[in-house]
């Protein structure tokens, strides 16, 4: 008998929580088909069945925290079972004889390719299955435990942001003729170029190892029910406005409906925080090691100012808010930073406007 241990899902996660279970003790499984599901602090993950096998003992109720290399079940090789067998139903038998089992947590792990929610899985078994009871509690328990881990994750990165980063926070606007369409991906762009301009900005500092970056991976913080996710835009400064636009719907649409992936937070380099659309103007958002640097943006405002002329003019003012990490930036890197946002957005402003 053989126990499957709950794997290293990547990102320094070291634990997760059950949230649905869809075989049971006694079920055929084909290689590759979803066995359960568990919920890290970021993401919901499908466990595939490692090759085709029995399930003999699940060894984790829905809503346990299990740690990377504690056991979720017990199976046999399919080949171990005789074809003509019949499945055993478990819930039929009193007790359970234990065998010496065999540990195979070197075993290759690979999450499953479709994803829905708890409850929708819930339901569609008990349209096509009747005779079956419904899992009120299974479903419960897994979207309760889906607000724990994010905002688990959530406490835990912004309280070692608060206690290891020397932060600074610098502020400015921006004033446009026009506000920015689309807003997201236009300040994508713009950090993108200032990235360019102010290299120092779009790097990891691991203890006292600066590391500045190549590539640009833009971290997004998206506001969820679930709490603060952070998806990454990889290779942001190589994608067209438009692929920029298609990116950011797909992964923001996956944060919302809790879709994300453990490789969708892997790797950003730099963070764009855009909570205008909530309401406030400044900010100073925490920068989350290992990266030094994330920019804030504020609710846009219309306002009216003496232009050249001494003629009144509308303008539309962004505010801004940058955070440093002041161990890898200086306070000047900082402001020419935000220097460099500032004129990509009016650039971009003003090649709208161009008659």
């Amino acid at each position: 008998m053989n126990l499957f241990r709950l794997p290293d899902l990547g990102e320094g996660l070291k634990e997760a929580v059950v949230t649905e279970w869809l075989a049971t003790t006694g079920q055929h499984v084909r290689q590759g088909e979803t066995i359960l599901a568990v919920e890290t602090a970021k993401s919901i993950v499908e466990i595939p069945a490692p090759e085709n096998l029995r399930l003999t003992e699940l060894l984790a109720a829905v809503g346990n925290h299990i740690q990377v290399g504690q056991p979720l079940f017990s199976w046999l090789p399919a080949s171990d079972t005789p074809v003509s067998a019949a499945p055993v139903d478990q819930g039929s038998v009193v007790g359970h004889m234990r065998q010496s089992t065999i540990d195979t947590e070197d075993r290759p792990f690979r999450t499953g390719a479709t994803h829905f929610t708890a409850a929708a899985r819930t339901e569609a078994r008990q349209r096509c299955h009747p005779s079956r009871q419904s899992a009120v509690a299974d479903t419960t328990a897994a979207t309760e435990s889906g607000k724990a881990g994010p905002r688990l994750w959530m406490h835990r990165q912004l309280a070692a942001a608060h206690r290891d980063v020397v932060q600074v926070t610098v502020f400015d606007a921006v004033y446009l003729r026009q506000p920015l369409h689309p807003v997201l991906p236009q300040l994508v762009k713009a950090l993108c170029r200032a990235c360019r301009e102010v290299p120092e900005a779009n790097a990891w500092l691991r203890g006292e190892d600066f590391q500045p970056q190549q590539d640009i991976h833009m971290t997004l913080a998206v506001d969820t029910d679930y709490g603060l996710m952070t998806p990454v835009l990889r290779h942001a400064d190589r994608l067209r406005l438009r692929d920029i636009t298609s990116g950011l719907h797909v992964l923001v649409d996956k944060a919302r409906s809790h879709r994300l992936q453990p490789e969708d937070h892997q790797g950003g380099t730099i963070t764009l925080s855009s909570f205008g659309s909530l309401g406030g103007r400044f900010a100073t958002p925490l920068v989350v090691p290992p990266q030094v640097a994330i920019l804030g943006v504020g609710r846009m405002q219309q306002t009216v100012q003496p232009g050249k002329s001494g003629r009144l003019q509308t303008r539309y003012v962004l505010p801004l808010s940058l955070s440093v990490d002041h161990r890898a930036l200086t306070g000047g890197e900082a402001v020419r930073f935000l220097n460099a946002v500032i004129a990509a957005l009016i650039r971009a402003d003003r090649k709208k406007n161009r008659p």
